[in-house]
């Protein structure tokens, strides 16, 4: 809700603007904060289980893809209102988490939690898969589908971790 006020008020403050909205940003870069998909290589690397809405669709989206799709939009549109700048998956947090550790190669325990069940510090809606075909019809850079999001996550994260100078 908080979200969307704020592009409400941006809206109602610059009627010309456009507003990028994307979800669950994630990044295996250096220096990228912790994430839902960071912590499920962490821990699954480590042995430790993972816990993970199952009741809660996202439609998340890399870092790098996201604001490439907004940059296209600021700078290269006229477009006005709100447009869906996220990945072009929209899955649960289990099945993300899932995917993830199928990428990495990485076995353990995602174990299934219902938001209901868990105290969280903001409410978070069940249903915020976002529709990103406006977006896919007008930029050239185009919503990753998650596969292809995780290879490209994939590498970040194997690149921060590989020697300087070591070959992939």
């Amino acid at each position: 809700r908080s979200k969307r006020c704020g592009e409400e008020a941006a809206l109602l403050l610059a009627p010309d603007a456009a507003v990028a909205r994307v979800a669950v940003v994630y990044s295996g870069r250096p220096g990228a904060k912790s994430t839902f998909a960071t912590q499920v290589v962490e821990k699954l690397s480590r042995g430790e289980p993972v816990k993970a809405f199952s009741d809660q669709v996202v439609s998340p989206t890399l870092a790098e893809s996201g604001a490439a799709m907004t940059l296209e939009l600021l700078l290269e549109h006229d477009y006005r209102g709100v447009l869906h700048t996220a990945g072009a998956t929209a899955l649960s947090r289990v099945e993300m988490a899932e995917r993830v550790a199928r990428r990495f190669g990485l076995a353990g325990e995602i174990v299934p939690v219902r938001t209901a069940d868990v105290k969280l510090l903001a409410p978070r809606p069940l249903r915020s898969g976002l529709r990103v075909d406006r977006a896919s019809a007008l930029l050239r850079e185009k919503p990753l589908r998650v596969d292809e999001a995780l290879d490209r996550f994939f590498e970040q994260w194997s690149a921060r971790t590989r020697p300087p100078g070591a070959s992939r």
